[in-house]
């Protein structure tokens, strides 16, 4: 009796994929329930705390779009190879498409903006204005996260 030959190649873009969905995913519950509120805790003042930890973002967010490379690379390889066009695999592709957009929305958009105001108030000593903008920017930044963290745990669901 023949032993099949396990398929490597899909092995190892399934590897791939779901690697960079778990890095994604898992960032951001690390950074959210266990960094952050760390940081913010022992942090000697609110702004330094909030400097540090968009630091910290900006640096996972350049990860997000490795991983978002990663997950454009092996989705059309998968799509292309292996997977048809059900309903499902749809679901999974729009979830993947909105955590890429999402990622580069924040990095390229709100991430630019954060920056000039945490130049203009660390420069200023008017604080309350920048500070307003500064905490919208972030709330939002803080949705779109939790937006990425839903897709993500539903595109691993149904990877």
């Amino acid at each position: 009796m023949e032993t099949p030959v396990p398929n490597f190649y899909f092995m190892g873009v399934q590897f791939l994929h779901l690697l960079a969905l778990a890095v994604w995913v898992g960032g951001i519950i690390i950074l959210q329930s266990i960094v952050a509120p760390t940081l913010l805790h022992v942090s000697p003042s609110r702004q330094a705390g909030d400097l540090v930890i968009h630091t910290i973002f900006k640096k996972f967010y350049k990860t997000t779009l490795l991983c978002a490379g990663v997950l454009l690379a092996t989705s059309a390889v998968k799509f292309f190879n292996w997977e048809n066009l059900t309903p499902w695999n749809a679901i999974r592709y729009l979830a993947i498409s909105v955590m890429i957009f999402v990622s580069c929305y924040v990095s390229f958009r709100l991430f630019p903006r954060m920056d000039l105001l945490f130049a203009s108030a660390s420069d200023s000593e008017n604080t309350f204005a920048p500070s307003m903008q500064l905490n919208r920017l972030c709330a939002r930044s803080d949705r779109f996260l939790m937006v990425s963290l839903v897709c993500g745990i539903g595109a691993i669901l149904l990877a």
